[in-house]
């Protein structure tokens, strides 16, 4: 394997048969994310960077990430991820940031300044899947825009909302500035 598995989850809730998390996908118990790290532990695994991925892929390699930006990404996700001295990608939707039971600013430079990687999740969350080029530039270049400023620093990467593109879309993303994409269309 030359590449990585990137691992993308959405939200941590305290039991399997919370509501929650039998309507999302992506959707773990607390318990079961902390099997999760503790199958990667092994040794021939390397917890990874996005950036670090893109840049020089080896077997081994993972990255774990993170959409939507829920506050269990800071409460459950980075804070089990810290204790490893593991990096995460946290893709966030930017008009959400501050929002009830999302992370906020504070929450988010602070993860930034721990060495996580924060990425765009665009700026609505809306079904790209037939979006025209000015709707994907507004989406992510606004969601970008809006990042950056909040963060102090420069956003690298976004995750796709729902997982599917709009065709022609990773030029406009490129256009805007982004190094790679997240898809979870196989």
């Amino acid at each position: 394997m030359t590449g990585a598995a990137i691992f993308a989850y959405h939200n941590f809730v305290e039991r399997p048969d919370t509501p929650a998390s039998t309507s999302q996908a992506y959707v773990l118990s607390q318990a079961q994310f902390a099997a999760h790290l503790e199958a990667l532990a092994a040794p021939e695994l390397r917890p990874s960077r996005l950036a670090d991925v893109l840049a020089l892929p080896s077997p081994g390699q993972f990255v774990l990430s993170f959409d939507d930006g829920y506050m269990t990404d800071y409460t459950v996700a980075f804070a089990r991820l810290a204790e490893r001295g593991w990096p995460g990608c946290f893709f966030v939707i930017a008009n959400q940031v501050g929002a009830a039971r999302a992370l906020g600013w504070r929450e988010l430079r602070e993860m930034a300044a721990a060495g996580m990687e924060i990425g765009s999740h665009s700026l609505t969350h809306p079904f790209l899947q037939r979006a025209d080029p000015d709707q994907i530039r507004r989406e992510f270049g606004e969601s970008k825009r809006i990042l950056e400023d909040g963060l102090g620093q420069a956003v690298h990467f976004a995750s796709l909302p729902h997982g599917s593109a709009a065709p022609g879309m990773g030029a406009v993303i490129k256009e805007l500035g982004y190094r790679a994409v997240c898809t979870s269309e196989p």
